[in-house]
């Protein structure tokens, strides 16, 4: 893949790729809510150099572009607001009635590890863009998954881990990072953070005047645009949601909650892994978002009974009953060769026996002499006999049949030896000279 500098684009300038803006306008009597985008981002935060996994967005449009923020959760899945990565109605965003058009050709949404998005930082290519489904409201709906085009290397970014199956609680503390403004219309481009935030109120526990969603949950003051789609970090490090938007000001932030979309961002989680070719994380098999101390391997058996303790095996099956499980031995049947070794992993064959040399052990191989007919039918186990011929129909193939017959004879004869007349000719001879040799003796007595 070719490497994806956007300097140019810079020199254009940018447009604001998403709304951090929303205006309730419910009958509550509470002051109506205007917030609209605007040139503050993240005030009173730090730049942030170690948290790679925060990642800067952008998303050409025409000769313009905009800046958004997300969170690589995999190594090549970005989660990020749907207003980052569609088309949008309005300025203003209106509960109940704003919504979301087309979405971007993922081809022109590119995101970057670096600290700065800037001529020097590499931008990874997007391939898939997914939103989600059952609704098309900017309130509620505000999330979305972009899928690259080649995965993040390891030693360049560790992706977050989300917490799906934990939902956020009020006065929980968290942090937010993004890529947006520092408050008077510059810095644009550069990740901060800022520590310390609180959870006013979630899960539907919000009133109605604030617009907050069921699958959203309302955050303190300190982050605006440019941030959108940035990331809001627990305290064990768990990505918790992504930024949507926020009242005039940034007096406050309204987070899509990860938790909300568990079902649905493991769907897209195990589509990315197998693009990715990769195995899909613990978070995407198993629905959560942190492994048990006592479970390490996540298969349901606790640590102290499970005889594979990192590594899933369910079923604890063990072959040869020694009390390590087959799926975390090197030598499942107990034979004393290594399963690596082993051409019968399942079955003991010390010796390692092979008599069609098919590198198949005789103890598992079902045709051993390897003419195509299975051991149960052959009629000549370990030699070769694919016609299977049996002339005198006793069961013994011909193949491995002894040369004398001591047999009922053929054409009603009385038993006695049967052979071919080479051999009967053969054996003539010898007894003439056995009996020429009996009178040789006697004469010279």
């Amino acid at each position: 893949m070719t490497i994806r500098h956007i300097g140019r684009l810079f020199s254009i300038g940018f447009i604001a790729a998403g709304l951090t803006a929303c205006a309730d306008t419910t009958d509550s009597g509470h002051e109506e809510q205007v917030i609209q985008a605007r040139s503050q981002a993240i005030s009173g935060g730090y730049e942030d150099e170690e948290s790679t996994f925060a990642v800067g967005l952008y998303a050409a449009q025409g000769y313009a572009g905009g800046i958004c923020s997300g969170t690589l959760i995999a190594p090549n899945l970005v989660l990020t607001a749907q207003h980052c990565v569609a088309q949008v109605t309005s300025q203003y965003v209106i509960c109940g009635e704003s919504g979301f058009g087309s979405k971007l050709n993922p081809r022109n949404i590119l995101a970057t590890t670096a600290p700065r998005l800037s001529r020097r930082a590499y931008f990874h290519q997007g391939l898939e863009v997914h939103t989600p489904p059952g609704g098309n409201d900017m309130c509620g709906f505000d999330i979305a998954l972009i899928i690259l085009d080649e995965n993040v290397p390891p030693d360049v970014a560790t992706p977050a881990i989300p917490r799906i199956d934990i939902e956020p609680e009020p006065g929980e503390v968290y942090s937010a990072i993004g890529y947006g403004h520092v408050g008077n219309g510059y810095g644009s481009g550069t990740r901060r953070r800022i520590d310390n935030r609180s959870v006013t109120c979630s899960a539907g526990s919000c009133p109605a005047y604030s617009s907050v969603q069921t699958t959203e949950f309302l955050g303190t003051e300190g982050t605006c645009q440019g941030d959108s789609g940035g990331t809001a970090l627990d305290a064990q490090g768990r990505v918790i949601g992504a930024l949507s938007r926020g009242p005039d000001g940034c007096r406050a932030s309204v987070y899509s909650a990860v938790s909300g979309w568990s079902g649905w961002m493991r769907e897209i989680g195990e589509m990315a892994a197998e693009k990715g070719r990769y195995d899909a994380p613990f978070w995407v098999t198993h629905g959560v978002s942190e492994i048990p101390a006592d479970d390490l391997d996540l298969d349901g058996v606790l640590v102290g009974t499970d005889n594979c303790p990192d590594v899933e095996n369910a079923d604890q099956a063990d072959l040869d009953g020694d009390g390590e499980g087959d799926a975390c031995e090197t030598d499942v049947d107990g034979d004393e060769t290594n399963d690596d070794d082993d051409n019968c992993v399942l079955d003991a064959n010390a010796d390692q026996a092979d008599a069609d040399g098919d590198g198949q052990g005789d103890a598992c191989d079902t045709d051993d002499d390897d003419d195509g007919v299975d051991d149960a039918d052959d009629n000549c186990p370990l030699i070769d006999n694919g016609d299977q011929a049996d002339s005198d129909g006793d069961g013994v193939g011909d193949a491995c049949q002894p040369q004398i017959d001591f047999g009922g004879g053929e054409n009603g004869q009385s038993g006695g030896c049967s052979a071919t007349n080479a051999d009967a000719s053969s054996s003539a001879t010898m007894f003439g000279l056995f009996l020429l040799g009996l009178i040789g003796i006697r004469r010279r007595k």
